[in-house]
Order: C-alpha cells, then sequence, then structure tokens
C-alpha cells in the first residue's frame, strides 16, 4: 500500500509544480508576446515541461518534513486517507489506459503513412544537404515521400526523417519547406512533442496540461517561423509561399501534424507573431531577460508555497481523519511498559539516526534491530505523540521513548497507531522502534 501511497503524492504534488510553472509561464508571456520572442516564449514553455516531469514541490514538501518543523504526519495514513489515495490510483489508471486507448488509432495511422514511403529524389536531397551544411547540423537525417503523407513532417529523435507528400515543388518552395522542418530538429521538437504526449497521458485529469500541449505546438510553429525568417528569406516570401500551397489544396491537416495546413486562421495568428517579432531587437533582449526573471523567481517562491501549504494541509488532514477513525488505536488501547534501555536492547542490533533533526519516520527495519532517533529535549509536564503505520499490517513493533535516566517506555503497535506518552522528567529524550520479529517491517510516521 505505501508504493500507493508514494505515487498518489508525486502525481498530485508534481501535477502542482508544473501547474505553477504554468502560471508563471503564462505571466511571463504575456509580457514577451507584445514584442514577439516566440523563440523565448517557446523555451520558456519548455520549462513548463519539465515542472511536469521534475517532482520539486514532492521533494521539497517531504524535505521539509523531514529536516524543518512540520509535525510530521506526511505518509501516514488513516483508513480514510488510504480509501482516498486507492481511489484515486485506480482512477488515474483508468484514464491513462483510455488516453493510450484513444492515442492508438493515430499512432497505427502514423505507423502505416511512415511505411508506405519512397526515397526523395536526388535533386530534393541535395537540396537537404546543402541546408544542413548552412545551418550546422551533422545529423544523418533521411528524406522520404509518400503518396499517403498530407503534410510535411519530421520524425524520429535518434533516426530522424523528414517525410514530404509526393508534389512537385520548386526549387525555392522545397526550400523554405526544408528549412522548416530542419529548425524543428535544431529546436529538438522531435524530442519534445512526444514529451509532451507522454505528460499528457500522466495528468490527463488537469486541463492546464492539454493546453499546455496545444500551445506547445503552436508556439513551436511560431519560434520555428521566427528561426526561419532571416537571411535572404523575407516573411512575406515565407508565409506567401506556405498560404498559396494551402490554397491550392496541396497540403491538409493532419494529426501528425496539425499546423502546417491548420488553414488562414491558424496562419493569420503566426503572421502577427512575426509582425510583433520586427520590434528593436534591444528592448526584446530586455523583455526577454525580465520576462524569464519574472518566470523563475515566481515559480520558486510559489513552489516554496505550495510547499509550506501542502504540509499544513496534510496535517490537518491526519488530525481530522485520525479524529474520526475506528482503526487507529486510542491511547486506552495501548498499554505502556517499562524498563532500562540495556535490558530492552540485550541481544538486539542498535542503530542510531544521527542528524535526523525530523519529526518525522520513515524507517525499514530489519529483525531484530533498534532503530533510535538523536535527542531531543523536552520538559517535565509535556508529551511526546508517536503515530504512524506498520507494514506488514499483522505484525507488531514495540514503539517508545528513551527518558533522561536511561528508563524506556514503549507499547506495542501495529497497523494505524497514535499513542501520547507524558512525561514526568526534563532532559533528553529520544524516539524508538524495536522489531523483535522474524520479517523486515516498514514504519512511516511521525512524532511531536
Amino acid at each position: 500500500m505505501s508504493w500507493i501511497i508514494n505515487i498518489g503524492f508525486l502525481l498530485v504534488l508534481t501535477c502542482l509544480t508544473g501547474s505553477i510553472c504554468m502560471a508563471a509561464w503564462l505571466a511571463a508571456a504575456s509580457i514577451l508576446q507584445k514584442r514577439g520572442n516566440a523563440r523565448v516564449i517557446y523555451r520558456l514553455l519548455k520549462l513548463v515541461m519539465w515542472g511536469y516531469t521534475m517532482p520539486l514541490v514532492y521533494l521539497a514538501f517531504f524535505g521539509w518534513n523531514r529536516i524543518m518543523t512540520s509535525e510530521g504526519w506526511v505518509l501516514v495514513t488513516t483508513p480514510v486517507v488510504k480509501l482516498v489515495l486507492l481511489a484515486g490510483f485506480v482512477l488515474w489508471i483508468i484514464g491513462m489506459v483510455g488516453y493510450v486507448a484513444f492515442q492508438m488509432p493515430m499512432i497505427e495511422g502514423f505507423r502505416r503513412i511512415r511505411e508506405s514511403h519512397i526515397y526523395a529524389t536526388v535533386r530534393m536531397t541535395a537540396i537537404m544537404d546543402r541546408l544542413k551544411k548552412e545551418m550546422g547540423i551533422r545529423k544523418n537525417i533521411v528524406l522520404y515521400q509518400g503518396y499517403a503523407v498530407t503534410t510535411p513532417f519530421i520524425c524520429g529523435f535518434r533516426r530522424t526523417k523528414i517525410y514530404l507528400p509526393v508534389e512537385t515543388l520548386s526549387e525555392r518552395e522545397l526550400e523554405i519547406v526544408l528549412r522548416h522542418e530542419l529548425i524543428h530538429y535544431k529546436q529538438r521538437d522531435t524530442f519534445w512533442k512526444p514529451a509532451f504526449a507522454i505528460v499528457n497521458g500522466l495528468f490527463w485529469f488537469n486541463p492546464l496540461v492539454w493546453r499546455i500541449s496545444r500551445k506547445m505546438q503552436r508556439w513551436a510553429e511560431a519560434s520555428c517561423d521566427e528561426a526561419c525568417c532571416r537571411g535572404d528569406l523575407t516573411a512575406k516570401e515565407y508565409f506567401g509561399t506556405i498560404m498559396e500551397l494551402v490554397k491550392s489544396g496541396t497540403w491538409r491537416s493532419s494529426a501528425y501534424s496539425p499546423l502546417w495546413a491548420e488553414g488562414e486562421n491558424e496562419l493569420m495568428w503566426r503572421i502577427h507573431c512575426m509582425k510583433r517579432n520586427q520590434n528593436d531587437k534591444i528592448k526584446k533582449s530586455w523583455a526577454a531577460m525580465a520576462a524569464a526573471a519574472v518566470m523563475i523567481v515566481s515559480s520558486c517562491m510559489s513552489v516554496c508555497a505550495a510547499t509550506l501549504g501542502a504540509s499544513e494541509l496534510y496535517d490537518e488532514l491526519y488530525r481530522y481523519t485520525q479524529a474520526n477513525a475506528d482503526e487507529i488505536l486510542l491511547e486506552d488501547d495501548l498499554i505502556e511498559y517499562s524498563g532500562m534501555e540495556d535490558e530492552l536492547f540485550e541481544g538486539l542490533t542498535v542503530e542510531e539516526m544521527p542528524g535526523v533533526r525530523a519529526k518525522s519516520i520513515d524507517w525499514t527495519i530489519k529483525s531484530r534491530v533498534v532503530k533510535k532517533t538523536a535527542y531531543f529535549s523536552k520538559k517535565s509536564g509535556d508529551t511526546i505523540k508517536i503515530a504512524g503505520v506498520v507494514d506488514p499490517e499483522d505484525v507488531t513493533v514495540q514503539v517508545g521513548i528513551i527518558e533522561p535516566d536511561d528508563h524506556g517506555r514503549y507499547v506495542n503497535a501495529k497497523n494505524a497507531f497514535s499513542h501520547t506518552f507524558k512525561l514526568t522528567k526534563s532532559g533528553s529524550y529520544k524516539v524508538y522502534i524495536e522489531n523483535l520479529n522474524k520479517v523486515t517491517v516498514t514504519v512511516v510516521g511521525g512524532y511531536s
């Protein structure tokens, strides 16, 4: 069950990280879009995708609970929390299966299109090789044509290939088309597009992810347009060529390359992006740096705030569900036992946990092993509350405290447990868990 809990927290908190990055990107893009900067906008959008793949909030959340001042109930589950996490996990699996099933016809159609191809002519390959040399591309890229290909596209991260419709294009038209596809290679879009599709599948429940996928496709094209319209290729000639090919019906929109021939509305949006790109380059540079700074700073601050908020929220959730959970043993149900530390741990392997300042516990304890926390100070009249979950659920462990005079007090705990030790002495205390069973146990919980 603990691995389901971990996956649940990983998904929810990583989704939170990505959503924070998306909000920061929207703020940055609103600054940059006024002055063009399509390439910078697209690069920053890639950082959003990393926000959905690198569990920043997840790691920060558990780091905070281990190092700082949270009460440490992270991954401690009451029956209510466990049921919610299990139901959520099942729904997530169903959603992913549905997403894959939805994508399979498109993937199969894409595979058939790629299989029914012919090699491009020597003239076309020579033009591509010349462009590759001009653009500093050393990668071996193979050029194909296909009767089933409705619009140009590039694919393959390791074995990169360009597919063109079987149509007669002038040398200049072919140059423009191939330059566009080669720019996609330089932008690493053959990696980023599948990566965004995978993120879509993992976080299908988040509407922001679907929005990112659409924006990724649009800004990838706008960034490519900006990179293409340099040197002797003007924006007028570039978009004029595309517009003519679209109007003539030579190219049609498809699921695998939807934006080459999306129609005049999409092309008009890209043309407007290019017009804004004609602004003063110095102002564009300052705008780009300002927007990047806004996105980075706001993302870091938001992740930090989200970490604190998530930690406090889960502490409250734990306390609320614990108070209403019949399966967690009440204090009166747990009998305290006592003895001297040497007697209690005789014949056992004692493992100190130095440097563990946190109030959380996530210990794997082998047979006949005792694990103890570092010392912490308490006063007479205070309490030490320990709660957690033992896995396997039917195994009993000894959970207790070591008092300043080396006197030990403990309770026998299994499954979900909670107990408060009332203190009668002032000084340094330790929390310990003892495993007298023949099997290895895992205890996840915390103390306060």
